[in-house]
């Protein structure tokens, strides 16, 4: 099928959900990738991208089986048998994507534009140690699906969510590096559609398995422009004037360099993304969600020192303050931001501020879609523990 002009009815976004069932409300996160009304600006038609009103949703649990098999996945088979994983065939659920996407009619097939992974929930409480199978079994799983619709890595961008505050703190750790891994490989074809994701809360104040339908909606609207840039770099992706520069690109800012100005201070370099300046709201100005781990590593663990204050330096700058000061030398010190399963909650991170700048002429899509829109982004979580330096720069 042609792929000329850009409409939500001609495209699919192929979503493999680890949910138990689909009445949680979790299509909150589908809900804001199909924007009402017609689309007014090439912006509009940019997020559109990853929108569609034939979206295709598969639920499952985890990748394969987690914590000897008492979590279920099935999306790839793990036989057991101490084999590669690299080998590993489809799983139930697995084998039931293949179905539903041979039943799907050629044409949309064709008009699948993006794999997007919201899950983490089961495949966080793995411990550390399974890192190297869970991101072989990641590879296989993601060239089996892709293999399903006879497209290369090039042609079909997969949209990863980083993981949700629920788990271990080990398989936390192991599921951003995981992430973080598949992204970093150009061959894979990977974004993080959200580089933060414990700025949220439990589903309804009770259920930390699954997020807030605000925290759901907001994720899928932080993930969009993210989403899009992949899509339309990709080949099959559509025909549009290319993304302006000041527009996201990664998704928010991030820690670049970590500054042990003292043993109780560290000055924290922000690059960012399409923000130019820091706003830090009153729990992260209390420390929330900063720590260092003090010895030890992320597959063993050292003490865990908490911070206790963020102060705005300047634009490209925090001073982080901790609760006690450190007692090994910078080399064996790491900052998190944050470790593990920490839930920093919705609101209270660092972020930049993208909402207060003036977007580029005919590419608001706060104008377009809604004041809901406007979002400045989030200081991404830490994928690998940032080592302290001795150093300011």
């Amino acid at each position: 099928m042609a792929r000329s002009g850009l409409t939500p009815a001609m495209h699919h976004c192929l979503l493999l959900k680890q949910l138990d069932s689909l009445c949680r409300g979790d299509i909150d996160r589908l809900m804001v990738l199909m924007p009402p009304g017609s689309a007014k600006s090439t912006y509009t038609l940019a997020y559109n991208v990853v929108a569609g009103l034939n979206s295709t949703i598969f639920v499952g649990a985890g990748l394969y089986p987690a914590v000897n098999g008492t979590y279920p996945g099935s999306f790839v088979n793990n036989p057991n048998d101490g084999s590669d994983p690299s080998v590993w065939q489809l799983g139930a659920d697995g084998l039931a994507t293949r179905s539903a996407l041979s039943a799907l009619t050629e044409e949309d097939q064709e008009d699948i534009c993006a794999l997007v992974w919201p899950w983490s929930e089961t495949d966080s409480l793995r411990d550390y140690s399974e890192k190297t199978t869970f991101l072989a079994a990641t590879r296989r799983f993601l060239s089996l699906e892709r293999g399903m619709l006879g497209r290369s890595a090039a042609a079909l961008p997969l949209i990863w969510w980083n993981a949700i505050p629920y788990g271990g703190a080990g398989g936390m750790q192991m599921h951003r590096e995981v992430v973080a891994a598949m992204a970093a490989d150009a061959s894979q074809n990977v974004a993080i559609g959200n580089p933060q994701t414990s700025d949220s809360n439990a589903r309804n104040g009770q259920d930390p398995a699954h997020r807030d339908s605000a925290d759901n909606r907001r994720f899928a609207q932080l993930a969009a422009p993210v989403a899009a840039r992949a899509i339309l770099t990709s080949s099959g992706g559509d025909s549009l004037p290319a993304i302006p520069a000041g527009l996201p690109t990664t998704g928010g800012p991030r820690i670049a360099h970590v500054y042990r100005q003292s043993s109780t201070q560290l000055v924290l370099t922000i690059l960012h993304d399409a923000g130019n300046d820091l706003v830090v709201p009153p729990q992260a100005a209390a420390g929330v969600g900063f720590s260092v781990m003090d010895g030890g590593s992320t597959a063993s663990p050292g003490t865990l020192v908490q911070a206790v204050a963020c102060v705005r330096t300047d634009a490209t700058h925090l001073t982080v303050t901790l609760a006690q000061a450190l007692r090994n030398p910078s080399a064996s010190c790491s900052l998190f931001y944050p470790y593990g399963n920490v839930a920093i909650g919705r609101g209270n991170v660092v972020t930049d501020n993208f909402a207060s700048l003036t977007p580029p002429q005919g590419w608001d899509i706060a104008g377009d879609l809604g004041p809901d829109w406007s979002l400045s982004f989030p200081l991404a979580a830490t994928t690998t523990p940032i080592p302290l330096s001795d150093s300011p720069t």
